[in-house]
C-alpha cells in the first residue's frame, strides 16, 4: 500500500469518526443533523473503520438496519479489496512481464550483455583463466532480424546464439566443427540474463 493511500485512510477514517460524533452530539441538542446518505458515504469512499468505530464508541445509528448491517458489510468489502490489490500489486504476471520486455528495444550491447551473463552462469570459465583465447564471447553476424552471438568453448566448439531484435527470444544452435555437428540448441529469453 502507498504511502499516500495509507494517509488517505488515515485521514478519512479520523474524519468519519469526528463526523458520526458530530452528528450524535447534534441528535441530542435536536439541531440540523447530517444526513445518512452523507454518512454511508463516508464509509463508503473508505473510511468505513470510522464509521464503525464511530457508531460503537458515540453508540450512533446502531439501531438502524442499513447502518448495522451496511457499515460492516461495506468495512469487509474494503478489507478483502486492499488485501486483493495488495496481493495483486506484489506478483506481477507472467502478460506484465512480458509487455514490459516487448517494450525494450534490442541493441546490440544487450544481445552481447545478455549471452555473455548467460555463458558465464552456464559454462565453467576456469580453463580461460591461464589462456583467455581459448573461450570467449563476441558478435557475429547482424541481420535485420536477429543478432548473432558467438560463444567459444574451450574444446573448441561453438554455440551460435541468434537474439530477436523484435522480442529477446534467443535461439541456440551448437556446433562442433572437428566433428562435422550443428544441431539446435534450446530456447531461452535474453531478458532473463540482462541486468534490469
Amino acid at each position: 500500500m502507498t504511502e499516500t493511500l495509507l494517509y488517505y485512510i488515515l485521514c478519512i477514517n479520523l474524519l468519519t469518526f469526528l463526523v458520526y460524533g458530530i452528528d450524535k452530539v447534534k441528535a441530542k441538542k435536536g439541531s440540523w443533523r447530517i444526513s445518512e446518505a452523507t454518512l454511508l458515504l463516508l464509509a463508503i469512499i473508505g473510511g468505513s473503520i470510522g464509521a464503525w468505530l464511530g457508531m460503537k464508541v458515540w453508540h450512533h445509528k446502531t439501531m438502524h438496519k442499513k447502518f448495522k448491517y451496511g457499515v460492516p458489510a461495506i468495512l469487509i468489502l474494503q478489507i478483502i479489496l486492499i488485501g486483493y490489490c495488495n496481493i495483486a500489486q506484489k506478483v506481477p504476471s507472467f502478460s506484465d512481464t512480458q509487455k514490459e520486455d516487448a517494450q525494450r528495444t534490442i541493441t546490440e550491447e544487450m544481445a552481447f550483455e545478455g549471452v555473455s551473463n548467460y555463458c558465464h552462469k552456464e559454462y565453467d570459465w576456469s580453463t580461460a583463466k591461464d589462456n583467455p583465447d581459448i573461450m570467449y564471447v563476441q558478435m557475429g553476424e547482424v541481420t535485420d532480424s536477429t543478432y548473432q552471438v558467438v560463444f567459444r568453448s574451450y574444446t573448441g566448439a561453438y554455440v551460435l546464439f541468434y537474439v530477436d531484435k523484435a522480442n529477446g527470444t534467443t535461439r541456440m544452435v551448437e556446433k562442433v566443427p572437428s566433428l562435422n555437428v550443428e544441431e539446435t540448441a534450446e530456447t531461452i529469453n535474453l531478458f532473463d540474463y540482462i541486468e534490469k
